[in-house]
Formats: C-alpha cells, sequence, structure tokens
C-alpha cells in the first residue's frame, strides 16, 4: 500500500512540474495572451508549492520571475532574453528530476 502511494504522489508531482513548463511555453504575443498566461502560471505556481519540494518551488519562483520581469520590461523571449529563460527552464527541470528521483543529464 505504502508503494501504491508513493507512486501516486510521485505521479502527482510530475503532473504539476509538466504543468509548470507547459505554462512556460504559452504564447505571450497580445495583452489577452500575457493575461491568460499570467494567471495559469499564479495557479501552476500554486500547484507545483503544494506538491514541493522547496527546491523545485524555488526554482519555478525565479522562473517566473524571470518571465514577468521580462514581460513587464517588454521584451521578446524569443530574441531578447531567451538564453535567461532557458537557464531558469533548465534549473527548473533538474530540480524537479531531483525531486522524482530522476538521474540527472549528463553534459
Amino acid at each position: 500500500m505504502d508503494e501504491q502511494r508513493r507512486t501516486r504522489r510521485m505521479d502527482e508531482r510530475r503532473q504539476a512540474y509538466l504543468q509548470m513548463l507547459s505554462v512556460v511555453q504559452m504564447p505571450r504575443d497580445t495583452a489577452d495572451d500575457r493575461r491568460a498566461a499570467s494567471r495559469r502560471m499564479q495557479d501552476t505556481l500554486s500547484l507545483v508549492r503544494l506538491e514541493g519540494p522547496s527546491e523545485v518551488v524555488a526554482a519555478a519562483y525565479e522562473l517566473a520571475a524571470t518571465l514577468q520581469d521580462g514581460h513587464e520590461a517588454g521584451l521578446s523571449v524569443e530574441e531578447e532574453y531567451g538564453a535567461l529563460v532557458g537557464l531558469m527552464e533548465d534549473r527548473f527541470i533538474q530540480a524537479a528530476r531531483r525531486a522524482l528521483g530522476i538521474a540527472p543529464e549528463l553534459s
């Protein structure tokens, strides 16, 4: 029974982490896009916060802040600060992989 709970718990975490990555990829070309992405990001951050652990939560908030700062400055992810977003996304992925017990990718 404990193994079933652990498996279910890990699956719930995995789903929360995948949702975070999905939100990062949402279009933000128009004001409506940005509002929708912002609302979904807030919901997703709450979910990630509930699932934890703290290392993943911190990485998720850093990634969200990077996206928000760039959008507030009117920057384009693809053209002007994509490398920074990519770095923050990689940090989130690595933290999530550790939380899920998945071996980190070898560079």
